[in-house]
């Protein structure tokens, strides 16, 4: 259905194009944004790309536990599940590099072809019988998808600035929606056999925690296909590059000329929404005037002066992104731990259900708020913080370690944090993305490396709260040792171990989960409220 909804995409974008060649687009903005072919390209790309990382969610907790073979390297699987977006940190300013260089169509090439690479040697990892697999597959992957970093920045320099609010949107929606799709892929091989470590060859490279590898590498070449269909060798990403080696890509309202870009009215003044704290595409509401460099030169602190307007949305990139993935990475520990909901391995799909169906009314929860009602996007930033801390307050287990709690409680809260992600991401990554066009005479030449550090943060929250969630929360058992026999030379009920046939988890909790879950929750809501108190002491209001 995935790849149906994106040939639908590129379908629109080639009726669009038609259309503007018999002239029926006036070339005013619209109300409604509709991407072009290679629009659509970027945003499969960006789609698949995310869905790689995140296939493999339902699976890799529990394929760690059998690796591992105990319970007490948690602290090292927090590095395996965050590793991929740790190569993706490095490596995309090094990809930006090249695709300010080369054609665009090249390097997304060898980015997905690496990428390719890493899923395939993660999807030996059971047949190996080491976690090392896990590690460097992961690992390589984690380099090819630093070319997300591109995908906003396309976007960013191929929409006018009435577009961006769905442009961006519809990005940060496609990204945050298949971060849950990827993981309800893993439905379709629930009822695969049970692997046997010892089994056939056949059994161990194709299971249910082989085949999220296996199918990422077929969904990449699928992507691959429409990279090579659908861009060009002549585009490159840079606004600067108008020599006859490339064609640059530039928003409508700025022309590329041989020395840079210039804007089609110089003259002009400011939007008035950077002048005010009220505005929508307010990133960071008054302005310093004396900060702001000539419309006529460029500056050669233009990044730092951007960034000193703009950090705040950099810092919501990161911290509370950090810290929500500290409890999303842990989701499957929660569901044995907590909740005792998962005994098998046909019963994971328990753990990502409801995450789906918020994803699905959190994006229309944005699409309602954004782009119909046209809300500014720091409202439903903090709409989304606060809906995430809802969520988070009510998974947290506040009965004891002894006492199970209600599964609607895992499957509600689950559901609200997703929501909230699907509010929260698409407004930072709009408000980041009008400011360099609305500040574009100080960012001017630095326009890819303001996304690519915004990318970096979000990379950075990728790995360091999944390292962080996995060295405080330890599945122990309530008596006895980790996986230890009963008299009778078996596991009971009250046993606490995760075999390849079996979980046995009623006598399992989660060490530190309420505090760490909490803290998390309370700690989002402090970002909103000085988030909101900024925002409105910048505007010159009273809190």
């Amino acid at each position: 259905s995935s790849m149906f909804f994106l040939a639908s995409r590129l379908f629109r974008g080639l009726q669009r194009e038609e259309e503007e060649e018999e002239g029926s687009l006036n070339g005013t903005a619209s109300a409604q944004w509709r991407p072009d072919t290679k629009q659509s390209v970027v945003l499969g790309i960006s789609f698949c790309m995310v869905i790689d990382f995140t296939m493999s969610l339902m699976s890799i907790q529990t394929l760690w536990y059998i690796l591992d073979g105990h319970a007490d390297n948690l602290g090292l699987y927090g590095f395996a599940f965050g590793c991929y977006d740790l190569t993706q940190l490095v490596f995309a300013p090094v990809i930006g590099w090249l695709a300010d260089r080369f054609p665009l169509k090249w390097v997304f090439i060898g980015t997905v072809l690496v990428n390719i690479t890493g899923n395939l040697v993660y999807a030996l990892a059971f047949w190996g019988n080491d976690i090392a697999y896990i590690i460097a597959g992961r690992l390589i992957a984690g380099v090819g998808s630093g070319n997300l970093g591109l995908c906003m920045h396309y976007i960013t320099q191929t929409t006018t600035i009435d577009e961006r609010t769905a442009a961006v949107g519809l990005l940060r929606a496609f990204q945050t929606t298949a971060r849950f799709v990827g993981p309800n892929i893993g439905y379709l091989f629930l009822y695969l056999p049970e692997p046997d470590l010892h089994g056939p060859t056949a059994e161990r490279l194709l299971n249910f925690y082989s085949a999220p590898g296996w199918v990422a590498a077929v969904i990449s070449s699928i992507v691959l296909v429409g990279i090579l269909v659908g861009l060009d060798s002549t585009d490159v990403l840079s606004l600067r590059r108008g020599d006859a080696g490339g064609q640059g890509l530039a928003a409508p309202g700025y022309k590329v000329e041989e020395e840079g870009v210039s804007a089609v009215q110089p003259e002009q003044e400011l939007p008035k929404d950077l002048h005010s704290g009220d505005g929508g595409a307010n990133p960071s509401g008054n302005l310093d005037q004396s900060l702001l460099p000539s419309h006529h030169q460029s500056s050669s602190n233009g990044l730092y002066d951007f960034l000193s307007l703009t950090w705040e949305f950099y810092a919501l990139n990161f911290f509370p992104s950090a810290l929500m993935w500290g409890v999303i990475s842990q989701l499957t520990a929660v569901a044995m731990g907590e909740y005792h909901l998962i005994h098998q391995q046909h019963q994971l799909w328990q753990v990502f259900i409801a995450m789906g169906v918020g994803s699905f009314v959190g994006f229309k929860l944005w699409k309602q708020v954004a782009v119909t009602m046209q809300v500014p996007e720091k409202t439903y930033i903090l709409l989304g913080l606060f809906l995430m801390a809802t969520g988070m307050g009510i998974v947290t287990n506040f009965s004891g370690e002894r006492e199970t709690p209600p599964a609607w409680r895992f499957y509600a809260g689950t559901g609200i944090i997703c929501a909230g992600m699907q509010t929260f991401y698409p407004g930072v990554s709009t408000s980041v993305s009008k400011a360099i066009t609305n500040l574009q005479h100080i960012v001017t030449g630095y326009e890819a490396t303001a996304n690519g550090l915004y990318i970096m943060c979000g990379s950075a929250a990728r790995f360091a709260g999944p390292w962080l969630g996995a060295s405080l929360l330890k599945l122990r058992p309530l008596h006895g040792k980790y996986c230890e026999e009963a008299e009778d030379g078996d596991f009971n009920s009250s046993s606490c171990c995760i075999t390849t046939t079996e979980f046995f988890v009623n006598g399992c909790f989660l060490k530190h989960s309420k505090d760490f879950i909490l803290c998390t929750a309370v700690a989002v809501l402090v970002v909103a409220c000085v988030a909101k108190a900024r925002w409105v002491l910048s505007s010159g209001r009273k809190l």
